[in-house]
């Protein structure tokens, strides 16, 4: 047992306890009688447990019920969470889970009633299957049939998945990939998917041997919105597991398209890490008509040439992602491809870090590039002066020439990157031209930082890890960029961010006052924080 030491509700009478080994929660809204017959079965069952009671604002006495539940709980290892409205079960389950303390994380309905040796058996499980992620109880739902999702199909042979009213789970599992998706409203489906999500991982789900008394449907029985709740997470449910339901394989191959453009193809390779380490067994292909993005990316295979492109098409589940944050709004670009993919995103803090590669032969040209007049340890900078397609992000020409000066005085060295040479800027190196994609981020790797507008050569500035001051007019940094926004800089006028709030745009156009509202003095503070 961990020596960690842990606050608790009991703490306020002076009372300290070590970790509990599992945590239990327990959902109520109305149906006292119900919940008190649960926790009694529960504290009778004892264990090394706590517990995390949530009251969905129930308009029975269930909120003073458990608020006066701290003695009957061992070493008082209680939190009360009482919500203002009915949240329903995947939400506060969620919420749950987040303050829990124990190795293992329980869902148990609040209409269920446990055997004294329930939290044993299901523990059991995991010391004999090292792969297993969840375990339940028999003779429970645990199968498809019938039309997908028939979530509710009857106990039989084939184990599909573990029904939310009784299941454990290592909580640092749940915690890294989120125990119920938030793709389903309110309540139902969101242990099946659970299941699923866990089996196309590789890993097993398990049912112990002993049953539970279960009133089944007694808290959602009659509630209002249920029918069309159950309606819109079978349509999730159909869209997200269709190849599973109708292959039953986790092994079938994923296509993503995004057909453009070069910053919306790079900002897909966070998607396709997590779908890389979420479905191992799957190959993953790209549609794109811009496959040198990801030339060197390993993880995915471009779609063309492929001379097996008609049999992988007709296993494929395909995930279209054009026109995907383009129709949320305040979403970022990232969590808008999440979203459209049906993937939850690992709760890692870099999990939005983009990536980029390139051929050893890159480095080697762009060693020589930055080395050949100056020597290895000069401090080279990176700019991006434009030319933009959109006036809300052309930053004035004039003050890039003074920010290519003010680095020159400051003892760095300029390379201008990009693709058109407009006007002549002040620099050491212009490249402006004459890179590839991968020449272009070995080149950007080598610089102490980047300054720019919102372009690809931004998001390949931060894909290899360098800071970045992003000059943003129209587009919001936040809703762009993937790494530390502190460096960078949004306009002021009435039209910035105005690109996140429509939808169902490729371009925004405005006047450009929201990206010339950006001074060379606020520039300047920026880079001096850089150069220090």
């Amino acid at each position: 047992m961990s020596e960690k030491q842990i606050l608790f509700e009991g703490e306020a009478l002076g009372v300290r306890k070590m970790l509990p080994k599992s945590s239990i929660s327990i959902i109520a809204f109305n149906k006292l009688d119900l919940t008190k017959k649960c926790l009694d079965s529960v504290f009778a069952a004892g264990g090394d447990i706590e517990l995390i009671l949530t009251n969905n604002n129930s308009e029975d006495s269930t909120g003073s019920y458990f608020d006066s539940l701290a003695p009957r709980v061992p070493g008082r290892r209680l939190q009360v969470v009482h919500n203002l409205e009915n949240k329903g079960f995947n939400k506060p389950q969620n919420h749950a889970l987040a303050l829990s303390h124990g190795k293992y994380f329980v869902c148990l309905n609040n209409d269920a009633e446990v055997p004294l040796d329930w939290l044993y058996k299901m523990e059991e499980q995991f010391m004999l299957n090292p792969d297993a992620a969840i375990v339940g109880p028999s003779e429970t739902c645990c199968q498809f049939k019938g039309d997908f999702p028939s979530w509710h199909g009857s106990p039989g042979n084939v184990l599909e998945y573990i029904e939310g009213s009784c299941l454990m789970i290592p909580a640092d599992l749940a915690k890294k990939y989120t125990l119920f998706a938030p793709h389903y409203k309110f309540a139902y489906a969101e242990d099946a998917d659970l299941s699923l999500r866990m089996r196309a991982m590789g890993k097993t789900i398990h049912q112990a041997n002993f049953t539970i008394k279960h009133q089944r449907g007694a808290t959602s029985n009659g509630m209002p919105g249920m029918a069309e709740i159950q309606m819109a997470n079978s349509t999730t449910m159909t869209e997200r597991w269709a190849n599973y339901h109708k292959f039953r394989r986790f092994d079938l191959p994923i296509v993503i398209n995004r057909t453009e453009a070069l910053g919306d193809v790079l900002l897909t390779t966070p998607l396709i890490r997590a779908l890389r380490d979420q479905m191992p067994r799957s190959e993953l292909f790209f549609e794109t008509g811009l496959p040198h993005v990801l030339k060197y990316n390993m993880k995915v295979k471009k779609r063309a040439p492929y001379e097996h492109w008609e049999e992988v098409s007709k296993w494929a589940r395909r995930i279209s992602l054009n026109m995907s944050y383009e129709n949320l709004l305040q979403t970022h670009i990232v969590s808008g491809y999440f979203q459209k993919a049906l993937i939850i995103p690992p709760n890692e803090p870099n999990w939005m870090h983009t990536e980029n590669y390139w051929a050893p032969e890159d480095d080697a040209w762009a060693d020589e590039q930055l080395t050949r007049d100056d020597g290895p340890n000069r401090k080279w900078v990176a700019v991006h002066c434009g030319p933009s397609t959109w006036d809300g992000k052309a930053w004035p020409e004039d003050r890039f020439h003074k920010v290519c000066l003010w680095l020159m005085d400051h003892g760095f060295r300029v390379v201008l990157v990009g693709n058109l040479k407009t006007r002549s800027f002040a620099h050491h190196l212009d490249l402006r031209g004459c890179t590839g994609l991968q020449q272009l981020g070995a080149i950007l790797a080598r610089c102490k930082f980047f300054i720019g507008l919102d372009s690809y050569i931004l998001h390949a500035a931060e894909s290899v890890g360098i800071p970045v001051i992003g000059l943003f007019g129209v587009t919001d940094p936040k809703f762009i960029m993937t790494r530390d926004t502190s460096y960078s800089l949004m306009g002021t006028a009435p039209c910035a961010g105005d690109r996140h709030r429509v939808t169902g745009k490729h371009q925004m156009q405005c006047g450009g006052a929201c990206i010339k509202s950006i001074s060379f003095d606020q520039v300047v503070e920026k880079m001096e924080l850089l150069t220090k």
